[in-house]
């Protein structure tokens, strides 16, 4: 769910890649094996080929969430993210994907997730997906250079998902940083 995405030739393609060591005995008999995962394909977030999505774990959420966790994590329908609605956007497999929001819950599960842990992580999913609709529009008022970042509601709603209590909505001049505070450690620049 979270390295795997629909491409134009393979509905479930993996987007990673992944170094495979077999350690052998001098018999030859197979001694173990270490699989390393590497080299996520990070542009897939921004932007993809025509006829492609973008990881499945972001349609998972959007699709199966339950009401509450809709609530919860702030979330939108997929064609209002715009990491999800370019080239040629379109779900044709909604009930398959609600059932596998409920696979992915159960697996993590499984392998010891905590709830607050499994929030955490489809915050930060929802996050991402907000990212993407944050947009910044270069200052031209007089000798002040710098960037507009917004919409304010978008902000907030990222502030919200991140457990950040501000984020500045403007960038530039000689402080290139954006300052956020959370309850436990106001005022720090990122």
């Amino acid at each position: 769910a979270f390295g795997n995405a629909k491409t134009a030739h393979n509905n479930n393609s993996s987007r990673f890649g992944k170094f495979i060591q077999v350690n052998y005995l001098e018999s030859g008999v197979v001694r173990g094996a270490v699989v390393e995962k590497y080299l996520l394909e990070k542009s897939r977030l921004v932007s993809r080929e025509k006829n492609e999505r973008n990881y499945h774990v972001f349609y998972y959420l959007l699709l199966g969430a339950s009401e509450e966790e809709r609530k919860e994590f702030k979330l939108l329908p997929p064609e209002e993210y715009f990491y999800l609605k370019q080239q040629n956007f379109k779900i044709e497999d909604e009930e398959d994907l609600r059932h596998d929001f409920e696979r992915l819950q159960q697996a993590m599960e499984m392998v010891g997730f905590l709830p607050a842990t499994k929030k955490q992580i489809f915050s930060v999913l929802s996050a991402i997906l907000y990212l993407g609709n944050v947009t910044y529009r270069r200052k031209s008022t007089g000798r002040d250079e710098g960037l507009d970042v917004g919409p304010p509601e978008v902000l907030a709603t990222l502030s919200d998902l991140l457990m950040v209590t501000h984020l500045v909505q403007g960038w530039g001049g000689s402080d290139h940083s954006i300052l956020c505070s959370t309850a436990g450690a106001s005022g720090k620049h990122l």
